[in-house]
């Protein structure tokens, strides 16, 4: 489109870029689409002694009035309060 209209009037390189294999995570549509994608969390405080979570996203819903994820990691589940995320991304190798 931009050749078409000649925009602009002169040479340019377009560049294109993602967000990657490992892009953070910030809505609850993104929470839901990522349902059984492995993801990292951190979180502000500590949940059972820990604030940095890796695994498999296994639900993002709404429990007793508050969001909140179940993440499967190191063979447990963790329910985590939305609340008490710092950030969130996906944590997804790439082949090559």
């Amino acid at each position: 489109m931009l050749d078409v209209h000649n925009l602009p009037p002169c040479s340019y390189m377009l560049e294109v870029s993602s967000p990657g294999p490992q892009r953070p995570i910030y809505r609850d549509e993104d929470f839901l689409r990522f349902q059984g994608r492995r993801i990292k969390v951190r979180t502000r405080e500590k949940i059972e002694g820990k604030k940095s979570f890796s695994g498999v996203l296994l639900s993002y819903r709404e429990e007793g009035g508050e969001k909140t994820l179940r993440l499967e990691a190191a063979e447990m589940v963790f329910t985590i309060p939305r609340s008490m995320v710092v950030s969130a991304r996906l944590d997804e190798e790439i082949d090559f």
